[in-house]
């Protein structure tokens, strides 16, 4: 017979870097819910195109607005243009590849600062472009 025993189960701790922070509601929920995409967009009625005057005072969003409440999402961080999408179930993973493609260092700063979903690993993560 073999001395060997079976190894202790592995245990899961969490993150490090969350247990530094007090833990709170408010920036539990900016973790569980896709806060990383929904803080940066605009919500839209009856229209997608560009109004005049961007909503800048309209309050950020950390989750997904109940349904009915805006018919479209625009982008807060492009510039030149006005990127809208319906605002559906099912679109944030397509925002925020747009995030990564087209606004990669503002928004994984922006993340990163306000503790948004996946802010420990994008804080890890260098940029990965080279302007």
């Amino acid at each position: 017979m073999s001395s060997l025993r079976n190894p202790a189960p592995l245990e899961y701790f969490g993150s490090l870097a969350r247990k530094g922070v007090r833990s709170s509601t408010s920036l539990q929920s900016k973790q569980l819910s896709a806060s990383d995409v929904w803080y940066h967009l605009y919500g839209l009625n009856g229209s997608r195109d560009e109004p005049a005057v961007r909503p800048d005072d309209q309050p950020r969003m950390y989750a997904k607005p109940r349904d009915g409440t805006y018919d479209y999402v625009a982008c807060r961080l492009c510039r030149d243009h006005w990127h809208t999408w319906s605002c559906q179930n099912g679109q944030t993973q397509t925002i925020r590849e747009h995030f990564e493609i087209h606004h990669f260092r503002e928004w994984q700063e922006s993340v990163v600062r306000n503790q948004l979903k996946g802010w420990e690993s994008l804080a890890l993560k260098p940029s990965r472009w080279p302007w």
